[in-house]
């Protein structure tokens, strides 16, 4: 994929960030920015597009911050978060300890909403036998997720 390319799939994707589609567009942007990267392009492209994926991973992060400064965001906007910075991870593009504290912030605010709506309790509230019945669920449904 061509620089520009790159680039017009980053913009595609800063468009549609909050539909289910936008995530898409983020995982052709960061693979084909990994790939370009690791595999063809003068220093000075890379450049570029190691510019471009900063670019958008502030952006994202922006995104992030104002969506949970805003309130409490219910389970699935804090999963659609959580998916956006993962994707990131997932790429090698979150490097950035500001990111990575971030993405933990948001992971932990997706899990302790959805105790609260799924359960009624916040996690210090489960029982130790709650606690093990819905880690070995939510290990479950991670594996599963990761094999697709």
């Amino acid at each position: 994929m061509a620089l520009e390319a790159v680039r017009e799939a980053f913009e595609i994707f800063i468009n549609r960030i909050d539909d289910k589609e936008g995530i898409t567009y983020l995982g052709i942007a960061l693979d084909s920015a990994h790939e370009f990267i690791e595999n063809r392009g003068s220093k000075q492209e890379r450049d570029i597009i190691a510019n471009l994926v900063r670019t958008y991973r502030n952006k994202v992060m922006e995104k992030v911050k104002k969506d949970i400064g805003n309130g409490t965001p219910d389970s699935e906007q804090l999963e659609c978060l959580d998916r956006l910075m993962r994707r990131f991870a997932d790429s090698d593009f979150a490097n950035d300890s500001d990111f990575q504290a971030l993405q933990a912030e948001v992971f932990s605010r997706w899990r302790d909403q959805m105790f609260v709506e799924f359960l009624g309790k916040r996690p210090s509230e489960l029982t130790f036998t709650e606690k093990a019945s819905l880690k070995a669920l939510f290990l479950k449904n991670l594996s599963e997720e990761e094999q697709a």
